[in-house]
């Protein structure tokens, strides 16, 4: 059966749309390993919340979980229980409005659609994450506004962040591509010109693809998401969820 919004809206703007607010918090790890006692907007775990209630993207906590049940999925928890559980948190100003007054079971269901649409139900720590869940989240629920100001920011940062990863990546290989070739010349140091160069040249030439190959999938990646958001945008608005003037 096909979902049916609790009230279509069929009227434009937005004169009692509720306000967007972004929660942040260390992430596990962060807490253990490098002993974060605040959140670290960048870098951290990422929800927000409308109306008293949070809205994330997380691990699966379910103590009746089985071995088939996912990994991560989409939560909604009243905020006070939310933030009792994500201690350190930090709450910040409203970021936008929503384009609607919808009610949380509405919220709830266009969440579940991007996880399942843009993001394919698989986290990836790097890619499909919190924040990333946040930023498409955002882009259908805000007003006008809110989705040219916040989602674009967030675009160029996590641009930023992708291409400090990829850099990364790039160092860590050619480090690599180093190291395997220094022990060539270990192996045989008399020969200069034979092995060990043909070994550099191989291994330098590994790191090269496996950079180019890193870049050319996220860019592939990004590509999909963002025909698969158009998509679901699309179909939201067919069902008199999203507001028509919205489809660019």
């Amino acid at each position: 059966m096909a979902y049916q919004p609790p009230n279509p809206y069929y009227y434009e703007g937005h004169p009692m749309g509720h306000p967007i607010y972004l929660y942040t918090a260390p992430l596990e790890y962060q807490k253990h390993v490098f002993n974060f006692t605040k959140p670290r907007d960048a870098i951290g775990h990422w929800a927000i919340c409308v109306q008293g209630q949070c809205y994330e993207l997380a691990k699966n906590r379910d103590k009746d979980k089985k071995k088939k049940d996912p990994k991560y999925k989409v939560n909604w928890l009243p905020e006070d229980v939310w933030a009792a559980g994500r201690q350190p948190c930090k709450k910040s100003d409203p970021i936008g409005y929503t384009e609607r007054p919808w009610p949380p079971q509405t919220i709830e269901y266009i969440c579940d659609q991007v996880w399942q649409r843009p993001l394919q139900g698989k986290y990836v720590y790097d890619e499909n994450n919190c924040q990333v869940f946040v930023r498409l989240l955002v882009d259908l629920i805000g007003d006008k506004q809110t989705r040219a100001e916040f989602p674009a920011s967030f675009d160029i940062w996590s641009k930023r962040m992708g291409i400090a990863r990829d850099s990364t990546v790039l160092v860590v290989t050619a480090g690599m591509a180093t190291v395997a070739a220094a022990a060539s010349l270990v192996v045989t140091p008399v020969d200069v010109t034979g092995t060990a160069a043909a070994g550099f040249a191989a291994s330098a030439s590994l790191a090269l693809r496996s950079t180019t190959a890193l870049w050319n999938d996220r860019a592939s990646k990004e590509k999909f998401i963002e025909k698969a958001q158009a998509e679901l945008r699309e179909e939201l608005t067919w069902q008199g969820i999203i507001a028509y003037k919205l489809i660019d």
